[in-house]
């Protein structure tokens, strides 16, 4: 929200800037934060950006038959190579349905092949629940008494 950040009620300016008028040498940063998510990209070689646009909107939540928790989009990754870039906020699905569902879709759109050895996924981010297992596992090597 622009007007409570202009009367500076989200956060205190440091010494030297106004609330009206920040230096232009030092600039404003923002921190927020938001719900854990994961990341899941898919690469596929084509330049067929509308079929992955749509693939795209077909694993996407808010589409009818999207997977629970994915946020998605397509853009071109190189010239011969679009990526489905998906934010997952659902802890509880695991990363490989999503690219098993991706490539299914490309599949049926005829962009790839079953079996494809030119897709390649990445997979960013443990889930919440790994997290918390490596954290207990750190906490006695963190614990100064």
């Amino acid at each position: 929200r622009l007007e409570l950040v202009q009367r500076g009620e989200w956060f205190d300016f440091p010494d030297g800037c106004s609330k009206s008028s920040p230096d232009q040498r030092i600039g404003i940063t923002a921190v927020g934060v938001t719900e854990y998510v994961r990341n899941v990209n898919v690469c596929l070689k084509t330049t067929d950006m509308e079929c992955c646009r749509q693939i795209a909107a077909a694993v996407r939540e808010r589409s009818k038959g999207g997977i629970r928790g994915v946020e998605s989009m397509a853009f071109r990754h190189s010239p011969d190579t679009i990526e489905i870039a998906c934010n997952v906020r659902d802890d509880l699905l695991d990363p490989s349905v999503l690219v098993d569902r991706i490539c299914t879709e490309a599949v049926q759109h005829r962009i790839i092949t079953r079996g494809d050895p030119h897709v390649q996924h990445t997979i960013i981010g443990f889930s919440q629940s790994e997290l918390l297992r490596r954290a207990v596992r750190l906490k006695p090597h963190l614990d100064p008494s």
